[in-house]
């Protein structure tokens, strides 16, 4: 079977595999369908596999197709029925990489096939791979390609070097690749690339102790999958578990279940990228110690904590070398730090927990000042208003030229006015942290003022203010060398997205690049305390684009947070908000709305039960209407005034209108003879705001805007947006 040096490479330890491919062509042949998945991880031998199978079915006779996550772009898009019957074999490598359309056009052709085409495709484990496996059933055979065991890895590295038995310190790093043959492959090749006499190959090789460059690249690669965030907690991993003494393989590369906490956010990432796996008593651990030590080798060597430039034996005394940002503090950790991470991994409890004993004992390193901003918006987001105001009331606000620990209260003190309705403080607070001078380390709290003021102008329905403040965000964030880290880059920028150009691109942007604000947001654990209506908000996107693996995600994270914090109850209703859409369960919307301390999110709990007992007929007319009413109230009362525009339009749908809309004198003349969709209109004309702006913020149309100010002119005595301008200047003098 094995035609080439290459194709003995790949099926070293993989005979169940190459059993599965035999199996499937010679099905093919006899006139059943045939579809062979490979799945594995990065560097485990899946292309070799394809590419020795796609070699031995020419062998064969069979005309061979091969692509590389390009199928539907450029590549084939249907595969025709072979006039002598003879079956086709098709290739499709990094299934996982195709663009939506190229998913949908693979499915297609698989199910439109029939018999006469053999199908071996290759992804890692995911999403992809399982829509594969659900919308073929039947059809699709599975395999599995796992680590070498260790006779198994020895005889591939023996293979490579052309040994019988390998020199001792070879074997010794073949057995720290645990089994992994991409990495096997790299250093055998280069150990002998790096060997400039070949007589002298085992002497050489039984001698040497440091891993060639070749390793060094193969890691490198897997860490620069990675985003930023990512790369730095995967670093700060592998320094935590090369603790001095942890000879066992298992000890060198498991981690402990608080550094597994501070490394959920990023873990599916990590084990994408090949470079972490989980097992299922929810252990986590690096995929060998071989790629653990380089993983630190590399942070201790850059001072940067990048991937030091052109590695070599004049870079070896690292002790020498200054820690970078990844690398282990040598002193205790920062107690103020630990309360981020752990935020950031979903942990409020012991977040809180942890934040409030730096504020009563004051050992953080930056001061109560600082640790009390921090601490008082966790604190809110969990419900505890009170004590979060009584907390930033411990932190006096400096100048902002001296200081960028009154950025930090000034930013603190604008989320807490958002949360309590105060709109219009919180909006001069957020845009004062927006303008402040570039000194004591200030400028990294800018771009988090600019979301800040972009979500206020997003809430007021003032598109076209948020989307400039949200521009010269993303600018900040590029220019700073350290801003704040945050979900809520993201979380704004994808709220506008939807808002301006609809449900689809937010959800491209969803899943963008790493890196990019707004990417991946659903993974963000943190986002889910910050924010308690997020999770809601993501599911209802994904619904409006059918997209049912998303909705079921978000369910399962918030889940995951809620077991993670013992059922704190903000937590469970953002759970249960979401677990409520998904399901359409009244029941769980009516908790999540009981439950919501944060008024924007039980206002969006009471819409959405109105919106899902109407489509369900569950609900009386009074009592949906009676719903409604009360989500207009909540989000009336928080400032939310484009969501209560939106609440507004529905009950006028059915001919209801909100109290303050019924209200209205029709005789006489005068700002009392308005009604608040009238006021609202004619303060925004009257700001300079065109008819199309104005439509956007109340939810109308512009021939409706301009109906009602054709209206309003006449009660006013105003004939123009200038003549009413100056009226507005006049009554509120």
């Amino acid at each position: 079977m094995h035609a080439s040096l290459g194709t003995e490479r790949a099926t070293i330890g993989r005979d169940d595999a190459w059993r599965c491919v035999v199996s499937t062509v010679e099905q093919a042949e006899a006139g059943a369908a045939a579809v062979l998945l490979v799945q594995g991880g990065p560097g485990i031998g899946k292309s070799l596999l394809l590419r020795d199978a796609a070699a031995w079915a020419g062998a064969r006779g069979l005309p061979v197709a091969t692509h590389r996550a390009d199928f539907g772009h450029g590549g084939v898009t249907a595969v025709d029925e072979p006039a002598d019957g003879t079956p086709h074999f098709v290739a499709v490598d990094d299934v996982q990489s195709l663009s939506s359309s190229a998913e949908r056009a693979l499915r297609r052709a698989i199910r439109r096939s029939g018999e006469a085409v053999v199908w071996m495709l290759a992804a890692r484990p995911g999403r992809t791979a399982e829509r594969l496996l659900r919308e073929c059933p039947g059809i699709v055979t599975r395999t599995m390609l796992r680590p070498l065991t260790e006779p198994q890895a020895t005889a591939l590295a023996a293979k490579l070097l052309g040994f019988q038995m390998l020199p001792g310190q070879v074997a010794r790093q073949v057995a720290e690749a645990d089994g992994d043959p991409q990495l096997i492959t790299e250093l055998v090749q280069g150990l002998t690339e790096e060997i400039p006499a070949p007589g002298a190959a085992s002497g050489g090789l039984a001698t040497r102790d440091s891993l060639p460059a070749r390793v060094r690249i193969a890691v490198e690669q897997r860490l620069a999958r990675l985003s930023p965030r990512s790369r730095q907690a995967v670093c700060r991993a592998a320094v935590a578990v090369s603790a001095p003494g942890a000879d066992a393989p298992s000890s060198r590369t498991s981690l402990k279940r608080h550094e597994s906490t501070v490394l959920a956010p990023f873990l599916e990432e990590a084990v994408a990228a090949g470079l972490l796996r989980t097992y299922d008593d929810g252990r986590v651990a690096f995929t060998s110690p071989l790629l653990r030590s380089e993983v630190a080798r590399s942070v201790r060597l850059s001072p940067s904590g990048s991937r030091s430039e052109g590695p070599g034996p004049a870079q070896e005394p690292a002790a020498q070398a200054a820690p970078g940002p990844c690398a282990a503090p040598e002193r205790a950790p920062d107690p103020a730090a630990r309360v981020e991470e752990l935020w950031r991994a979903g942990n409020a409890v012991d977040s809180l927990r942890i934040g409030r004993r730096v504020v009563s004992e004051d050992v953080g390193l930056h001061g109560t000042s600082t640790a009390a901003a921090t601490v008082s918006g966790k604190l809110a987001a969990m419900g505890s208003a009170d004590e979060a105001w009584q907390m930033l009331d411990r932190a006096p606000e400096e100048p902002l030229s001296e200081s960028g620990r009154s950025c930090e209260t000034t930013l603190a003190r604008a989320r807490l006015l958002l949360r309590a309705g105060r709109i219009g403080e919180a909006r001069r607070a957020a845009q004062r942290v927006t303008r402040f001078d570039d000194t004591a380390g200030a400028a990294a709290y800018r771009p988090m003022g600019q979301a800040l003021a972009a979500l206020v102008a997003l809430r007021c329905g003032d598109l076209s203010e948020a989307v400039d403040h949200m521009d010269h965000c993303l600018v900040s964030l590029q220019g700073s060398d350290a801003p704040l880290d945050s979900p809520m880059y993201g979380w704004v920028r994808a709220q506008l997205v939807a808002a301006r150009h609809g449900a689809r691109p937010a959800i491209r942007l969803l899943s963008a690049t790493d890196g990019e604000p707004g990417a991946h947001l659903w993974r963000e654990p943190s986002l889910y305390l910050e924010e308690p209506g997020a999770a809601a908000w993501l599911v209802r996107l994904a619904q409006s684009v059918d997209d049912p693996e998303l909705a079921e995600d978000v369910v399962d994270r918030t889940a995951e947070i809620v077991d993670l914090n013992g059922g704190l109850p903000e937590t469970a209703a953002v759970h249960e908000h979401a677990r409520g859409l998904v399901l359409g369960d009244l029941d769980a919307l009516r908790v999540a709305a009981a439950g919501h301390c944060d008024a924007w999110a039980r206002g969006c709990a009471l819409e959405d039960l109105a919106v899902v007992s109407l489509r369900t007929k569950a609900l009386g007319q009074h009592e949906w209407t009676r719903t409604l009413e009360s989500a207009f109230e909540e989000f009336r009362a928080c400032g939310a005034d484009r969501d209560a525009a939106r609440v507004r339009q529905r009950l006028r749908t059915v001919g209801r209108y909100t109290p303050s809309q019924r209200f209205r004198r029709e005789n006489g003349t005068g700002w009392e003879t308005l009604s608040e969709v009238e006021r609202t209109i004619a303060h925004l004309a009257g700001s300079g705001l065109t008819n199309r702006q104005i439509a956007q913020r109340v939810y109308l149309s512009p021939h409706t805007v301009n109906y009602h100010l054709r209206k309003i002119y006449p009660r006013l005595g105003v004939g123009s947006r200038v003549e009413l301008s100056s009226a507005m200047q006049t009554a509120r003098a």
